[in-house]
């Protein structure tokens, strides 16, 4: 269970990639959501590639 501090909207590419890294989403249909659960430096910032 996660601890959500805020919701960031996010591109589909994005979503992706955060989904692939167990990162809680939300999808309307048309915008993602990313439930943003640290208030601290996200490590796999630096992990993601364009393709």
């Amino acid at each position: 269970m996660w601890e959500i501090y805020e919701w960031w909207i996010v591109t589909l590419w994005l979503a992706h990639k955060l989904e692939n890294y167990g990162e809680p989403m939300l999808s309307d249909g048309q915008n993602h959501y990313w439930g943003r659960c640290t208030t601290e430096y996200l490590p796999f910032h630096c992990k993601m590639s364009p393709d």
